[in-house]
């Protein structure tokens, strides 16, 4: 009971954060970074190979990949941040300095290999001076209860962020995949947002029996 109620604090503080002008920014920058960068793993495991990434102060951003199969790299994104939410969660108790330093070296990989626009690479110095902010904390138990609420907040977005894809517009990753596949975008919409929702349920541990 202590742990549901612990996450569903966060939950509420992120549902909370998201709605406040700009200090919501690093946190969401977190996701899109997420999103895009699994977009690219995916093009690279799949025989391609990244071109370039950028990201936008609004919360949105792009990977151009080129090569590798397309259907993977369009439908990584949003199950990418999933599982990246997942693992900055479930290692943030146990191994909050190797989680930090890991995504500090994505992070850098990103800045000299894919990025060249001014904003891009200011959103991820503003993400790299937080990872290495948070690196420095004396107090482990906060620092792990920090990584916990980033998870909790990649993953409210993951379940909220394939939904505004239904904009009428005809773009996006689940436009992609209904071209690619003659299924109807909101199949992809809905899987993207049943895996979130998934593993947000499975680490608050409303599935378990008591």
């Amino acid at each position: 009971m202590e742990h549901q109620l612990k996450i569903f604090g966060y939950i509420c503080l992120a549902f909370a954060l998201s709605w406040i002008p700009i200090l919501h920014w690093p946190v969401t920058w977190f996701q899109t970074f997420f999103h895009e960068i699994s977009h690219g793993i995916a093009a690279v495991l799949t025989g391609g190979k990244i071109t370039k990434i950028t990201l936008s102060f609004n919360g949105s951003g792009e990977c151009v990949t080129r090569g590798g199969i397309r259907f993977l790299i369009a439908f990584s994104g949003y199950v990418g941040a999933s599982l990246w939410g997942l693992f900055v969660f479930r290692m943030a108790k146990f191994q909050g300095f190797w989680t930090i330093s890991l995504l500090v070296a994505l992070v850098v990989c990103c800045l000299i290999f894919w990025v060249r626009d001014l904003q891009t690479i200011f959103i991820l110095l503003v993400i790299l001076s937080l990872l290495i902010a948070l690196s420095k904390l004396q107090f482990p138990e906060i620092q792990s209860q920090i990584l916990e609420f980033i998870g909790i907040y990649i993953l409210i977005d993951a379940v909220k962020s394939p939904f505004f894809l239904m904009d009428g517009k005809n773009l996006g990753d689940g436009h992609t995949l209904s071209k690619l596949t003659y299924i109807p975008e909101f199949f992809w919409i809905f899987i993207w947002f049943s895996i979130a929702l998934s593993i947000l349920i499975l680490i608050s541990g409303l599935n378990t029996k008591t």
